[in-house]
């Protein structure tokens, strides 16, 4: 479906047949592929998560936050990378020791 879907929209724009155009698209998807294999591994387990998006907006926030307050790129983006994986954390501690369902 990717495919017939990326094909439909070079049609209209044939930059896109290019490698930069595919590169691009490439780029934007990949957020969304690694949230959409998370999610999975959760749907596989038999629940359903729906903090996934809220915690990559908390993360990028807490990145950007950083970056305009001047802290280095490298140390802005790991900042990033700590706040997301403390509010998964917090989220599966949630899940797996106060038996809270994922859903919530």
């Amino acid at each position: 479906m990717l495919v017939v879907l990326y094909l439909g929209t070079a049609a209209q724009d044939p930059s896109l047949f290019t490698s930069q155009g595919l590169r691009s698209i490439l780029l934007l998807a990949c957020p969304l592929a690694i949230m959409a294999a998370a999610q999975t591994i959760c749907m596989l387990t038999g629940g359903i998560d729906l903090s996934v998006g809220s915690i990559l907006a908390v993360s990028g926030v807490t990145g950007v936050l950083m970056f305009v307050s001047g802290v280095p790129s490298p140390l802005a983006l790991l900042g990033g990378i700590a706040a997301g994986a403390f509010a998964g954390f917090i989220n599966g501690a949630f899940v797996a020791w106060l038996a809270l369902p994922a859903f919530i």
